[in-house]
């Protein structure tokens, strides 16, 4: 693995991003893959991870995914996921997803897909030191905190993270059926 290489970067509205997006996790994903979705549903700005990980298990993913809405992987119990990433899953690649926000004008875009060679840093953007999750990083851009500076207050809309967390969580899954078919097709 290339150390904190950006390996896609396109906005989820943008015409085929779904397919890059899928070739891209191809080369990641594995059967050996956990998905550690981050943040927590008390936050709209901090929900992507949390609403991915729960449509990672409704569409019944193959892979063990940690953090949903039900049970969140945030800032506060983020050790006890660690120990569980350290214990049950010590020799499995570990894909961490987050939400990003942005700062200033030269930001990418809102809807923004960033998948990198490098970890997740949760609670960066808010000034927070916390351990790193994952040998990848999938993050996506739900908002710009410099409309948060001048309002003091979140302006995501719920719906907006739904709709780019189920983008997110189907393409990771289209690309696991993809390797699970390729799979197959070699073991016949």
């Amino acid at each position: 693995m290339t150390n904190n290489t950006l390996l896609f970067e396109r906005n989820f509205e943008e015409e085929n991003c779904k397919e890059e997006l899928i070739e891209t996790l191809s080369k990641i994903i594995t059967t050996n893959t956990v998905l550690c979705c981050i943040g927590t549903d008390k936050l709209i700005d901090d929900s992507l991870g949390p609403f991915v990980g729960s449509r990672l298990k409704e569409n019944n993913i193959g892979l063990p995914v940690l953090g949903t809405i039900e049970n969140p992987c945030h800032g506060k119990n983020l050790t006890y996921f660690h120990s569980i990433l350290e214990t049950k899953y010590k020799d499995k690649k570990v894909l961490g997803i987050d939400a990003c926000v942005t700062t200033g004008t030269q930001s990418p875009s809102i809807g923004t897909i960033k998948v990198n060679s490098k970890p997740i840093y949760p609670g960066r953007g808010v000034g927070k030191n916390l351990d790193t999750i994952g040998n990848y990083s999938l993050r996506g851009i739900i908002s710009n905190n410099q409309h948060q500076l001048l309002f003091n207050i979140p302006n995501t809309r719920l719906y907006f993270v739904i709709t780019f967390a189920n983008f997110i969580a189907d393409a990771i899954t289209e690309t696991y059926n993809k390797i699970i078919v390729n799979q197959k097709g070699r073991d016949e």
